[in-house]
Order: C-alpha cells, then sequence, then structure tokens
C-alpha cells in the first residue's frame, strides 16, 4: 500500500513540475509580448513619441494585437500631425487678423482723431447758438462713429469676442437729448414727431455704460425712423426693480410704422435678418442693427423683445440693470473737473506724418502753454533731436521709411544720456494689444489711443514729466 501511494506522489510531483516548466515557456510566448507591448505604451505616454511601433508581427492572438496597437497609433500620429498643422494655420491666420486690425484700426482712427480734434478746437472760438448746435452733432455723431469702430476692432478682443461694458455716471435724461439732436435732420426729412417720457421716479444720474445705451437706442430710434413713412417715435422709461444701490430700467421704443409680421418677431433680432427680401430692396440696411443691438443689451445682462402688429407700428422693449449715483462718483466727478496746474516751459517733440493731425495737436499743446516742436517723419525728427534737448516726445507709430518704433529704439540707444531717458508716448490708432505690448518693448512710456481726448493728452504729459524731476 505504502508503494502505491508513492507511485501516486511521484506522479503528481512529476506533473507540477511539468505544469511549471510548460507555464514557464508559455509565459515567455504569451505574456513577455504583452509586457513588452505595456512598457510600449508607458514610453509613447511619457515621451509623445507617436512614431514608435511594436516590433511583435506574429500570427496568433498577440501578433494581431501588436498590430492592431501600431495601426491605432498610426491614426493618432496622423491626427496629431492635422492637429499641429492645423493650429499653425490657425496661429497664421490670427497674425494676418491682428495686422489687418492693425491696419484698419490705423485707418479708421486717424481721419476721425482729425475730425475730433478739429472740432474740439473750432468749439473754443466764437460761435452763434446755431453753429453751436451743428458743432454739437458732430461731436456726437463722431463720438457714435468712434464708439462703432471700437466694437468691430474689439470684437475680437483684441481675441477675446466680449465687448468691455464700462461704468460712468451719467445722466440719462441728457443722452435723450442728444439722440433726439443726433437724429432730429432725418425726423424732420420725414416730418416725424419724436418725443421722450421719463417716470418722474427714475434718477437723472446712474452708473453704467452710455456709449452702449446710446448705441442701442441709436439702432432702433433708426430702425423706427426707416420703417415709419408718417406718424411719430416715443422713447419711454420706467423703472423694473430698484434695490439701494441698484436700479433696472426698462425702455420702450414705439412707432407708428409698418410693423411685422408675428411669425418674423421671433427672427428679427438674428444677423442678416430682415422681414422679406422686398423690405431690404425698398428700405435698405444689412440686417445686422437689430443683431448688435441684441447682443448689446444681453451683454449687459438685460434682454429685448419686440411686440407689433402688421401695419400698425412696432414697440422694442428693452431692460437694462444699473448702479445707482453714490459719493464715490460725485467724488470722482468733481477731481475729474478740477483743473490741472501746468508748468510753463515743457518742451515737447510732436512726430507725426499727417499734417492736419499734426496741426491741431500742436495746437493743444500750445494752447496748453508747452513748447511744441514738429517734425513730419522719424528722419527728421533724428535730426531735430540731434540739435535740441526735449522734456517729452509725442510718437506716431505708423510712418513712412522709419516708423516710431525703430525710433524710439534709436532714442534708447542714443550716446545723449537726456535723449536717451527722454519720456515717449506712443499716439497710435492702432489700438491692438500686440501693438501696445510692443510699444513697452522698445522703451515707450505710456500709449494714447487715438481720438483721444484734451485732458488724457495733458494729463499723460503732466504724470511723465513730473516722474522725470
Amino acid at each position: 500500500m505504502d508503494d502505491y501511494y508513492k507511485v501516486i506522489f511521484y506522479i503528481l510531483f512529476g506533473s507540477l513540475i511539468m505544469a511549471f516548466i510548460l507555464a514557464s515557456s508559455f509565459q515567455s510566448i504569451i505574456t513577455s509580448p504583452i509586457i513588452q507591448l505595456h512598457k510600449l505604451i508607458n514610453k509613447i505616454y511619457v515621451n509623445k513619441d507617436y512614431s514608435i511601433r511594436s516590433v511583435y508581427d506574429s500570427k496568433d492572438e498577440v501578433g494581431h494585437l501588436s498590430r492592431g496597437f501600431n495601426n491605432m497609433i498610426k491614426q493618432i500620429e496622423k491626427q496629431n500631425i492635422d492637429l499641429i498643422n492645423s493650429k499653425e494655420i490657425a496661429e497664421s491666420s490670427l497674425k494676418a487678423k491682428e495686422r489687418f486690425l492693425a491696419n484698419m484700426t490705423h485707418e479708421l482712427r486717424t481721419p476721425l482723431n482729425s475730425i475730433v480734434g478739429i472740432t474740439s478746437l473750432l468749439s473754443e472760438t466764437e460761435l452763434n447758438q446755431e453753429q453751436k448746435t451743428y458743432l454739437e452733432n458732430i461731436n456726437l455723431s463722431s463720438e457714435h462713429l468712434l464708439a462703432i469702430i471700437n466694437d468691430l476692432l474689439e470684437f475680437s478682443k483684441l481675441g477675446s469676442g466680449k465687448l468691455q461694458i464700462e461704468k460712468n455716471e451719467f445722466n440719462i435724461r441728457r443722452t435723450l437729448e442728444r439722440i433726439k439732436n443726433t437724429m432730429q435732420y432725418e425726423l424732420e426729412k420725414r416730418k416725424l414727431h419724436f418725443s421722450f417720457k421719463v417716470d418722474p421716479d427714475v434718477p437723472h444720474f446712474i452708473v453704467g455704460d452710455e456709449y452702449r445705451l446710446n448705441q442701442i437706442l441709436i439702432n432702433l430710434v433708426g430702425n423706427s425712423v426707416k420703417f415709419t413713412p408718417k406718424g411719430s417715435i416715443e422713447i419711454a422709461i420706467n423703472i423694473l426693480s430698484e434695490t439701494e444701490s441698484n436700479i433696472k430700467l426698462e425702455f420702450r421704443v414705439k412707432d407708428t410704422g409698418i410693423g411685422i409680421k408675428e411669425e418674423k418677431q421671433k427672427i428679427i433680432f438674428d444677423s442678416f435678418t430682415q422681414e422679406s427680401n422686398g423690405t431690404t430692396r425698398e428700405y435698405g440696411g444689412t440686417g445686422l442693427g437689430l443683431a448688435i443691438t441684441k447682443q448689446l443689451v444681453e451683454l449687459q445682462e438685460g434682454k429685448i423683445k419686440v411686440e407689433s402688429i402688421k401695419g400698425q407700428g412696432s414697440t422694442f422693449i428693452f431692460n437694462i440693470p444699473y448702479l445707482k449715483k453714490t459719493l464715490f462718483t460725485q467724488k470722482k466727478n468733481k477731481e475729474s473737473k478740477a483743473e490741472i496746474n501746468i508748468p510753463a516751459n515743457e518742451k515737447i517733440l510732436l512726430i507725426d506724418d499727417n499734417a492736419m493731425n499734426l496741426t491741431f495737436t500742436k495746437s493743444i499743446l500750445s494752447k496748453s502753454k508747452f513748447i511744441v516742436d514738429t517734425a513730419l517723419s522719424a528722419m527728421e525728427a533724428l535730426q531735430i533731436i540731434e540739435e535740441k534737448d526735449f522734456d517729452l516726445i509725442l510718437m506716431d507709430l505708423h510712418m513712412p521709411e522709419m516708423d516710431g518704433y525703430e525710433l524710439s529704439g534709436k532714442i534708447r540707444n542714443s550716446t545723449n544720456e537726456k535723449t536717451r531717458c527722454t519720456p515717449i508716448i506712443a499716439l497710435t490708432a492702432a489700438a491692438t494689444s500686440n501693438e501696445i505690448n510692443k510699444c513697452f518693448d522698445v522703451g515707450m512710456n505710456d500709449y494714447l489711443i487715438k481720438p483721444f481726448k484734451t485732458e488724457e493728452l495733458i494729463s499723460k504729459i503732466l504724470n511723465l514729466t513730473n516722474e522725470v524731476k
């Protein structure tokens, strides 16, 4: 019996040894390639190198797995190459767009700068009441045009896709008066009666973005003028809700025009949309006005809708929340109106290749008791700088032959220490972030975007000249 158990034991023991040998053999055949594949995956993950391939190419299941892995990595590598190419194309397009925006900014703002500047100078001369009214309308139209240009150029902001909403104190009733003055010519030409009605409880001063509100109302009133052959247009303002610090106002722009069909009212705020092709042919326009208006309202956390009956007119209703006037804003306004004491005999070099801009900017500075030399080119400026010392340089950026960046670099590398340290303010119509960053990269001290206000220019000059002293 003992021999029997011994035989059984030896058989079992031999079977275990055989199983171990076979398992070891299978491990080298099966698990080893899988372990190598796992190491390969980790290597690709760490190094991000998708050109690596598995070399295991047997005809068994592991070989199929290896070939499938290689195909997958090949697809990922191709997608990565496509993504890299797409990224390069996108970056190239973005740079082209930025160059286009910079050029368009310059081309649009430069003549507008002349209009705003000369209007400002003209307002300081003796004018009768009629001339003052015309001049104010020119100024309002210029500000509105500038706001539109800013919207278009900042729409990418310059790459963000969002417009900046300002928070400044303004008189809402005066805003309506300005709307009336701006649209007066068209209203009189079409013999339309225009009126506005403001609830007595609406405060005179609120804090928000007056430019955006002005643009919204101009768009809506202009739309009403276009589609109202006869009758009237009215703007009404009421309070929707109010807290200690906030107030939500409701605006209604009502006309007696042609009206809008009910089925078209849902799409009237879509881009490039008008009620019909006949509307476009008869009344003109691109169909963008109401789409822009809707975006401007929503950017200010408001809502807009239309109520209309075909043939009986339309009422556009929108609401916007505003802040109430505070002691801080009162103080801020008082400070902004305070007189600026300008030291005499400050010597400034003004460089600009646009003769009209040069003339009115020099006039502004001369009236403020600055001593001003001018140059119409960078080469002319270099000659003047070699002959004279200046307390500050106002530098145009886009000039032929040598631009403001190159000229600033030469000034900063001058052997004359006073010249090398002279403060430089860029006067630029190109309001892109790249252009502005480039100003500081070449050593300029500050920048001012055209068209600028006299107070802004004087303030920046004094800040820098006082720092030097």
